[in-house]
C-alpha cells in the first residue's frame, strides 16, 4: 500500500529534519560558546594586563616615595647631629667656664 509508503517516507523526513535541525542548534551553540569563551579570554587578559600594569605602577610609587623618605630622614638626621655638635661644644666650653677650667 502506497500510503503506507508514503507515510514512511514522511516519517524518514521527518526524523531527517529534526537530525539536522538538532545538529544544526547543536553547531550554533558551540560556535556561540566559543564566541563567548574567546570574549571572556579577551576580557580576562585585560583586566589582568590592567592589574599588572597598576600594581607596577604602585610598586614604582612605594619604592619612589621610600627613597624620598630616605633622602629626606637622612637629611634631618644630618642636620640633628650638626646642631648636637654645635650644642655639645658650647655646653662643654660653659661647663668648663664653670668649673673654672678656661683655656
Amino acid at each position: 500500500m502506497k500510503i503506507f509508503e508514503w507515510i514512511e517516507d514522511i516519517e524518514k523526513v521527518y526524523d531527517d529534519l529534526i537530525e539536522k535541525a538538532k545538529k544544526k542548534a547543536t553547531d550554533e551553540i558551540d560556535s556561540l560558546r566559543e564566541d563567548q569563551e574567546k570574549i571572556m579570554e579577551d576580557l580576562e587578559s585585560k583586566k589582568q594586563h590592567f592589574v599588572n600594569s597598576t600594581l607596577k605602577n604602585l610598586s614604582e610609587d612605594i619604592t619612589n616615595g621610600i627613597n624620598d623618605f630616605k633622602s629626606n630622614l637622612e637629611k634631618t638626621i644630618g642636620m640633628f647631629e650638626n646642631k648636637f655638635q654645635e650644642y655639645e661644644k658650647k655646653e662643654i666650653k660653659t661647663i668648663l667656664g664653670k668649673l673654672g677650667f678656661d683655656f
